[in-house]
Parts: structure tokens; sequence; C-alpha cells
């Protein structure tokens, strides 16, 4: 019985340090290839999922735009500003065109000669 128990803790143990051993490499490739910034909703439009990876000297920023209204939403261009902790910024253009009711679209900024990673704090001007 005593032997059992003491399989039992051992194996208890092994499982929550192999899963705080995944989660951590997790979060090390993501500090080191990208990070994750905060969603937000503006004008009926909702953007999730923001992210930034910097791979052989360029960044690609990514997001995902919801339309939640009932009505199609027709966007001429969105001004992405992203800050660093110095506060510094650069601006992302993307004209994005009519979004149906309901639809979500994915927004995609690739080679961008310029290291974003530490870039966290992001704002969405939206021109219709």
């Amino acid at each position: 019985m005593k032997k059992n128990m003491k399989t039992g803790i051992i194996a208890g143990l092994a499982i929550v340090l192999l899963a705080v051993v995944i989660v951590g490499i997790g979060r090390s490739v993501a500090t080191k290839e990208g990070s994750t910034l905060k969603n937000q909703k503006q004008k009926g439009l909702s953007f999730e999922n923001a992210s930034i990876e910097y791979k052989d000297k360029l960044s690609t920023f990514t997001v995902d735009v919801y339309n939640e209204t009932d009505k199609t939403v027709n966007v001429k261009k969105i001004d992405i500003t992203l800050k660093n902790k110095d506060n510094d910024s650069i601006t992302l253009n993307y004209e994005l065109g009519n979004l149906q009711a309901d639809e979500g679209r994915k927004i995609i900024i690739d080679n961008i000669d310029y290291d974003l990673t530490g870039y966290t704090n992001i704002t969405y001007k939206i021109h219709k």
C-alpha cells in the first residue's frame, strides 16, 4: 500500500514538473520570437490575437479583425501604431475594404525591416 502511494506521488510530481518545463519553454520561445498584444474593440471592430514575430531580421505583424456589427463596414485604412517601453513608435498602415456583418479577416503585414519584438503597446485608428 505504501509503495503504491509513493509511486502515485512521484508520478504526480513528475507530471507537474513536466507541465512547468513545457510552459517555461513556451514562454521563452514567445519572448525570443515575438510578443502578444492586448485585444481591443473599436467602432464595431474587434482586434484579437495580435502578435509580432521577428525572424531573419524581418518583423511580421499579424492580427485578426472581426466585424461585430450587423452591417457591412467599409474601412478605407487602419493605422496601427506600436510603441515600446521607451515610447518609440512605428505606424503601420493597412487597407481593409469591406467587412461583412460577423465577418473576420486576418491582417498580415510582413517584411518589416525592423525588430518590433519589444513593442507591446498598440493602438488602432480606423478610417472609414
